[in-house]
């Protein structure tokens, strides 16, 4: 064979040979003695992806996975330890099962990341030691304390063997922004903190609140970008006159970032459409804003929900409820009545929090032509619990359980994602407020008034 021609072949071999080897996935291999389980949890940090890795009775476990970059967590059984992977990572883990943290090896490509993590916690803990609470120390203390976190976090960062360029970078921000998240918080817990009002300003000027990257990395800067856009929000609210669902979605509108904005505007929706004293302002302003079409196709449909149960339109119905004073009853046995129905559950603490003054507005209209209805979404495994809170807190009114929880079509029909919730109807059994005050709010006695209750 010509030498040059097998040279070349060679050459395409080799390099087809590199190309094969370099992995586009996670491998994960290992043994873990004296495991009791015979599988273990990877976990990322936001609950966004889980996979069960299995476990041989030797203790040995071996999975690939493509996966995007960011934290987890490996649980084994009360155990667990936080990695950062990447696709590419080629780990191998090694423990005791009885004394997991002390006996833990990771090594192999991506295993630097891993150990500075268990660095960085030692760090933060050992030097945020004290007999007084960090949060509470001295004004300078803190301040010193906080600074020297950080510096020694970028010392040993930037001297760690086998972490990439590319986590450095993102963690060295990271470092940086839990340095501004700690300023916020000693903040938020002092009243006089005149040192560090001026160096979080400072901090806070430096941030770009604009980068993908780093919302999807840090978790503390996740953390400050809600806080600056709830401050833009408050302001909005103020200036405005409008209700804080609606101020929220239009601060988030106006968020540079695409993804960020898909994101948050999306949390924003889902928690506050229903609560929105201006529904179609709302909606118009949310699609306008959002480019992700799953998302844009649920609120979509919880609009549409909404519009369904506007004022003066006909309440949805629901049928034969369980009464705690036994029996069943419909919507349609309060026909004749106003009826102001309270959407609640044991496990609520808001929901328990409007009980006290529900109890006062029972007592102050008893005669009056208007029934108080409590609906309780407790699931079947809390029926013995919705009727003892009920008879312990001597809750009046009438006092019924949904017949699916959640899941209930009535619960549906109003779209009710969370609760307390309160609805308000009419003698007809037509809709006055779909989303009407809470007992606790003195807009309440000024709509009964209207009513002339």
């Amino acid at each position: 064979m010509n030498k040059v021609l097998f040279i070349l072949i060679m050459a395409f071999c080799l390099t087809s040979c590199s190309k094969k080897t370099k992995l586009d996935y996670v491998l994960l291999t290992g043994k873990i003695d004296n495991l009791k389980d015979k599988e273990i949890t990877l976990l990322k940090t936001n609950r966004s992806y889980t996979k069960k890795i299995v476990v041989t009775s030797d203790g040995t476990f071996k999975d690939t996975m493509k996966i995007k970059s960011g934290f987890y967590r490996l649980i084994s059984g009360k155990n667990k330890v936080v990695f950062y992977l990447e696709n590419g990572y080629d780990l191998n883990i090694k423990a005791d099962a009885d004394n997991f943290k002390s006996s833990l090896n990771v090594s192999g490509k991506g295993a630097g990341a891993t150990k500075y993590l268990a660095i960085k916690g030692d760090i933060s803990s050992n030097l945020r030691t004290g007999e007084t609470s960090f949060f509470k120390l001295k004004e300078t203390k803190f301040l010193t304390t906080a600074k020297k976190i950080k510096t020694t976090l970028h010392q040993v960062l930037d001297t760690m063997q086998g972490v990439s360029e590319n986590f450095k970078a993102l963690e060295n921000r990271n470092i940086n922004y839990s340095y501004v998240y700690q300023l916020s918080n000693f903040k938020k817990f002092n009243k006089i903190n005149d040192e560090v009002s001026q160096e979080l300003k400072k901090e806070l000027q430096k941030i770009d609140f604009n980068s993908e990257e780093d919302y999807r990395f840090s978790g503390a800067y996740y953390t400050l970008i809600g806080d600056y856009y709830t401050g833009q929000v408050k302001e909005l609210v103020k200036t405005d006159s409008i209700d804080r669902g609606l101020a929220s979605i239009k601060t988030y509108s106006k968020i540079s970032n695409q993804t960020i904005k898909n994101e948050l505007i999306y949390i924003q929706a889902r928690m506050s459409i229903a609560q929105t004293e201006s529904l179609d302002v709302f909606y118009e302003t949310y699609m306008s804003a959002s480019t992700d079409e799953k998302n844009n196709a649920k609120i979509y449909e919880i609009y549409h929900s909404l519009k369904k149960v506007s004022e003066y339109k006909f309440s949805p119905k629901f049928i034969d409820y369980e009464n705690y004073a036994g029996g069943t009853s419909s919507l349609d046995d309060f026909k004749g009545k106003y009826v102001y129905i309270d959407i609640w559950a044991t496990w609520c603490g808001p929901c328990l929090g409007q009980i006290p003054y529900l109890k006062k507005l029972e007592k102050k209209y008893h005669n009056k032509n208007i029934e108080f209805l409590s609906i309780s979404i407790d699931q079947k495994k809390n029926y013995d619990k919705w009727r003892t809170m009920i008879e312990e807190k001597e809750l009046g009114g009438v006092q019924l359980l949904a017949d699916n929880n959640f899941n209930s079509q009535f619960i549906k029909d109003y779209a009710i994602s969370g609760i307390p919730r309160f609805i308000l109807l009419d003698p007809q059994g037509k809709i006055i407020d779909a989303n009407a005050p809470r007992p606790s709010d003195e807009k309440l006695i000024k709509l009964f008034n209207e009513l002339d209750l």
